[in-house]
C-alpha cells in the first residue's frame, strides 16, 4: 500500500518565507547600533580609523585575513639642493593577520496557524537579532583589548598611583578618591603621544584636518566626571557643539585633544557590567573566613551563558582580586571583608584557590561582584583592532518535529584581533584604571 509523502514545513520552506533582504537589514541595523561603527570609528585599510575592517569572501572558517597597517613617517626629508635620491624613507607598512570563524545565533519559533503569522514572527526575530549582533560586534572589540590582549597593553592608574591595590584604598568613612578627572584625561593623551600612537584624523566644518585621540569610559566614570564643575567649564570652553563630523556624535564631550565616549552594558538580575567595568551576580552564597572555594555567578547550574566574560583571565600562577559587595569604607580592614581572589574561571564560576583574609564575610546570593569597583577605560588612536569578514551575516533556518519547532537566525564568518607591533605590544591604545563606585542600586 502506498502512502502520500507527509506535507511538513521544512527549513527550505521556512527560508522561502523570509522576506528579501531580511538578513541584510539585520546587518545594517546592527552596524547602525554597534558602538564603534555608529561613531564613524570603523574604516578600511589606510583610513586611520580605530577599527581596521577588511572583507575577503574567499576565506573559510579558521582561515586568516591579512590586513595592511601603517606607521608614521619619521624621516627629516631634505632641504635646498640636497639630493633626495638615496634619502627616501621607506613606507613602514606591515601585514597583520586576523583569524575568522563562524558566529551564529537563532530564534526559535513555534508553528503558526498561517504564513502571515509566521512571517510576522520572522520579522520580530530579526528585530531581536539585530541588537544582539550589534552588542556582539561592540563587546568583542572591547573584550579583545581589555581581556584577551591585556598582558600586551600599557596600563595607567588614576592620579598616577602605583597599582590597583593603591587605587582602591580610601580612608575611614570614605571611599577611594581616585576617580576620573581632567588630569587623568591629560595623562592618557600624553601616554598615547609618547607611545607614538597613530592619531584619528578628523575633518572639521572649516575643512581643517586635526589629530584627535579617543577615550572610552564606563557609564559610572562618565556620571562622576560630568558632575564636576571643572568638566562643565571645560565643555563650555571647548566650543565643538556645532561640529557635524560623526566622530563627535554620542560623545560625552572633548578635552585637550581627547574625545570622550561613555559605554554602558546590560543590567538585569543575572548579567551586569561591561569589559570596561566588569560585574556579575552571585548565584549562591560564599563561605566566610579563610576558605578556598568555587564562587558561582549568574547561575549555579546553567553554564551556557558566559557570565564571567568581562573578567580578566589570571596569568599562570597568579590571581585576580574581586569584591563580593561593597566595603563599608575604603580602609584596608573593611576591604578585606569583601575581597577574594580567583585564579581561574569558567562561564559561571570563579575558582578561588587562594585563602581570603580571616575576616572575609559571607556574601549572599544576589550580591554584585566587581573588579574592586575598578573601571578600565580605553584610550586609543587609529588602527587599534583589526576586524575581518569571510562571510557577512546571512540567513539560517531549521525545522524539527514535523515543523512544530522552527528556527530562524543568522550566520557569518568573522574575527577580531588587537593590532600588535613587532614587539608583540599594542601600540595604539592604553588602559586607564580608575576607581568607579556605583552611586546607585542598579
Amino acid at each position: 500500500m502506498a502512502y502520500d509523502v507527509m506535507n511538513v514545513m521544512t527549513a527550505t520552506d521556512l527560508a522561502a518565507l523570509i522576506p528579501e533582504k531580511w538578513d541584510k537589514k539585520i546587518f545594517s541595523d546592527a552596524v547602525s547600533q554597534a558602538y564603534w561603527d555608529s561613531k564613524n570609528l570603523v574604516g578600511p585599510e589606510g583610513a586611520m580609523k580605530a577599527i581596521v575592517e577588511k572583507e575577503d569572501f574567499t576565506k573559510e572558517p579558521g582561515d586568516t585575513l591579512r590586513l595592511m597597517v601603517m606607521s608614521e613617517l619619521k624621516g627629516a626629508g631634505t632641504t635646498g639642493e640636497t639630493l633626495l635620491q638615496g634619502r627616501e624613507e621607506k613606507l613602514s607598512v606591515g601585514q597583520f593577520s586576523v583569524t575568522v570563524d563562524w558566529l551564529k545565533h537563532a530564534v526559535g519559533i513555534t508553528e503558526k496557524a498561517s504564513k502571515a503569522a509566521l512571517i510576522d514572527a520572522i520579522l520580530v526575530a530579526g528585530n531581536k537579532l539585530a541588537p544582539w549582533l550589534a552588542k556582539k560586534l561592540s563587546d568583542d572589540i572591547f573584550k579583545e583589548v581589555l581581556v584577551t590582549a591585556l598582558s600586551k597593553m600599557t596600563v595607567l592608574y588614576a592620579d598616577e598611583v602605583a597599582d590597583r591595590d593603591t587605587l582602591v584604598l580610601g580612608a575611614a568613612g570614605a571611599y577611594s578618591a581616585h576617580s576620573l578627572d581632567l588630569d587623568d584625561i591629560s595623562m592618557v593623551k600624553l601616554a598615547l603621544v609618547r607611545k607614538g600612537t597613530l592619531p584619528l584624523m578628523v575633518t572639521r566644518k572649516s575643512g581643517a584636518r586635526e589629530p584627535w585621540y579617543g577615550l572610552v569610559i564606563s557609564e559610572i566614570d562618565g556620571f562622576r566626571l560630568a558632575s564636576t564643575d571643572a568638566w562643565k567649564q571645560a565643555q563650555r570652553d571647548a566650543n565643538v557643539r556645532g561640529e557635524d563630523n560623526p566622530i563627535f556624535s554620542g560623545a560625552l564631550g572633548v578635552y585637550g585633544g581627547m574625545i570622550l565616549y561613555p559605554y554602558s552594558g546590560i543590567a538585569d538580575s543575572r548579567r551586569k557590567g561591561t569589559p570596561l567595568r566588569p560585574e556579575t551576580v552571585l548565584a549562591a552564597a560564599t563561605t566566610a573566613g579563610a576558605a578556598t572555594q568555587t564562587i558561582y555567578v549568574g547561575s549555579a547550574t546553567d553554564d551556557g551563558i558566559d557570565y564571567t566574560r568581562n573578567f580578566p583571565t589570571p596569568p599562570s600562577g597568579a590571581s585576580v582580586n574581586v569584591w563580593t559587595g561593597n566595603p563599608v569604607d575604603g580602609t584596608d580592614a573593611e576591604i578585606l571583608k569583601v575581597r577574594i581572589s580567583y585564579s581561574s574561571k569558567t562561564n559561571n564560576t570563579l575558582e578561588c584557590t587562594v585563602d581570603p583574609d580571616t575576616t572575609y564575610a559571607l556574601a549572599s546570593a544576589g550580591t554584585i561582584v566587581t573588579l574592586e569597583n575598578v573601571s578600565r577605560n580605553l584610550g586609543f588612536g587609529a588602527e587599534v583592532v583589526a576586524r575581518g569578514w569571510g562571510l557577512k551575516p546571512t540567513k539560517a533556518t531549521n525545522s524539527e518535529s514535523y515543523g512544530d519547532h522552527l528556527g530562524v537566525g543568522i550566520k557569518c564568518v568573522y574575527g577580531v584581533k588587537a593590532i600588535e607591533n613587532t614587539d608583540a605590544k599594542i601600540p595604539n591604545a592604553v588602559i586607564l584604571e580608575t576607581y568607579a563606585h556605583n552611586p546607585g542600586r542598579v
